[in-house]
Parts: C-alpha cells; structure tokens; sequence
C-alpha cells in the first residue's frame, strides 16, 4: 500500500512452487477512484513485490530469474535477468541500486545487483515463435 493510503497492490497465486505449476496475478487497486487494474507486464510468477522509495515504481522478482523495474501504472518495466528465482527484490532508498536474492536455502544465498534502470525500457519483440533480441 502507498503511503497516502491510494494505491494497493495484491498478488493473487493459484498452483503449487513444488511442482512448477505456481502462477501469480498483480492487482493494483485504486481506493480513491475505487478502480482495479490487473498488472501484466510483471508477468505471471511473481516471488517479490516491493514499491521503490518515492513509490512511482513497482519492483518485481519472480520465479523464473527476471527482477522487472517499471511504473505503478503497468507501463513496460525494464527487465533485469538473473539465474534463479528472485526474492526479495527492492530498490535501495536513493533509487542508485536494485538487489535481489536467489530463493536458496544455503546459509549465504546469491545477491545481485544491478544499477537503476533509466529511459525507456528494450523489449524484445516476438516473432517466429522465438525472441529476436539483434537484428542487422
């Protein structure tokens, strides 16, 4: 929830983590203009959902490695990639950093970090049934 009591965001999961059949829905939820607005751009198997300090950002980590930094509205996030499904997935107060975590159960599990993504993000497009990711 935002601090000014506006917004809620609510992650929805049905499945089970177990047998790989785990799937997530985003809600962001308007109490003021009593609106909802499901958020697919952040995909559909979220792990971690964390506001940024000024919170005009949603920062997402979900179970297929992908920490995703983008606007409240459900504009394009930027996608960061990772090996491993991300917990914990935050902003650090200053907005310089995104870290995040790999679900691990060892005594001192993966961190990484990445710069603040800035501009518009790059999405790659879909075409052929495969990701186009450079083209000449």
């Amino acid at each position: 929830m935002t601090r000014d009591n506006r917004f809620l965001f609510v992650e929805a999961q049905s499945g089970d983590y177990s047998n790989n059949t785990l799937r997530s829905e985003l809600i962001r939820y308007d109490l003021e203009e009593h609106k909802t607005h499901p958020i697919i751009t952040h995909g559909s198997r979220l792990n971690s959902i964390r506001l940024n300090a000024t919170e005009k950002l949603l920062v997402t980590g979900d179970l297929d490695g992908i920490v995703r930094v983008g606007p409240i509205n459900g504009d394009e996030p930027h996608m960061l990639f990772a090996r491993g499904p991300m917990q914990d997935a935050k902003a650090d107060p200053g907005d310089h950093w995104v870290a995040s975590g790999i679900g691990s159960r060892v005594i001192a599990p993966p961190v990484f970090l990445w710069r603040m993504p800035e501009g518009r993000p790059f999405t790659p497009f879909l075409a052929h049934n495969s990701w186009i990711l450079c083209a000449l």
